[in-house]
């Protein structure tokens, strides 16, 4: 092959390559622009949960806490096994995990069903933020690094728009109670994850 017909194929190439970078990057934003639904819709069911089991402001503070301590566990650990087993895998684990612990969280009958399954998903939601960033960092060089990354941080500061507008939507347009905002929203994380696992294919 001469130098002329080399050059076609590896304009193709780099082409190719470009995309998939892109694919890769806008699976990983939308993966994470839904991971928050799975976490920041907690206050929204706040008021139905104080109405059905009659908790203080203590006991649901309590709640919140197990989840955020776990949550600051798992961003200690899982940046380790995004590094073992690829960044990809474990945000799509992270998802789906989360995703299951939000429904077990909707059916809690009392104080420690609701505190145990919401405090795992604390260390399952931070399968997220590491892993992506180590998906972005496999596909993108140093030098594009602050524009990619930036566009990572944007989406999660959209996602804490797009958990109060579900949370809206849940209880004030579909008229349902508080147990919903654990089960729908967080089917928009379960369907991130699952494109991000299979983003390039």
């Amino acid at each position: 092959m001469n130098r002329a017909q080399a050059m076609p194929a590896l304009t193709t190439s780099t082409s190719s390559f470009r995309f998939a970078q892109w694919r890769m990057l806008l699976a990983a934003m939308l993966c994470y622009l839904f991971f928050y639904t799975g976490r920041q819709t907690f206050g929204f069911a706040i008021p139905g949960i104080q109405a059905e089991f009659g908790f203080t402001k203590e006991h649901l503070g309590w709640v919140s806490a197990a989840m955020l301590w776990a949550y600051a566990i798992g961003q200690a650990i899982n940046g380790n096994l995004a590094d073992k087993f690829g960044g990809r895998r474990i945000m799509t684990l992270g998802a789906v995990l989360s995703c299951g612990a939000n429904w077990v969280t909707s059916f809690a009958s009392n104080f420690t069903a609701l505190i145990l399954p919401w405090g795992i998903n604390g260390y399952f939601q931070a399968l997220g933020w590491a892993p992506g960033s180590r998906l972005i960092s496999n596909w993108w060089s140093a030098g594009e690094r602050g524009k990619v990354y930036g566009l990572y941080v944007f989406a999660a500061g959209c996602a804490s728009v797009l958990s109060y507008v579900t949370s809206i939507v849940v209880l004030e347009v579909m008229h349902l109670e508080w147990r919903w905002i654990f089960r729908l929203p967080v089917l928009l994380m379960l369907a991130g994850g699952i494109r991000t696992l299979h983003a390039t294919a």
